[in-house]
């Protein structure tokens, strides 16, 4: 299935039926990212390489923020690959 993003915005559900990384899941979008952000307010804030999200849950929603439209948004299996990031201070 795939999801067009528009600039600004957007609510997505995630519909893989396993969890998995956000950051290495949103890796081939990650330049449109601005922020990710679910029910219970954590983020997924790329800029400042922080991931308070963890792991995208299966059925949840989320609100993700994009700097352009995007076409043909899907969710990519990644194997459990996991990345660690290093956060930085603004």
């Amino acid at each position: 299935m795939f999801s067009v993003l528009i600039e600004g915005w957007n609510m997505i559900g995630y519909t893989l039926p396993f969890s998995q990384d956000v950051a290495a899941t949103v890796e081939g979008i990650v330049e449109h990212i601005q922020i990710i952000k679910n029910n219970a307010a954590e983020v997924y804030w790329p800029e400042f390489g922080f991931n308070g999200i963890g792991d995208f849950l299966p059925g949840q929603g989320y609100q993700i923020n994009v700097s352009e439209n995007y076409n043909g948004f899907s969710y990519p299996e990644t194997q459990g690959q996991r990345f660690d990031l290093v956060p930085t201070v603004p």
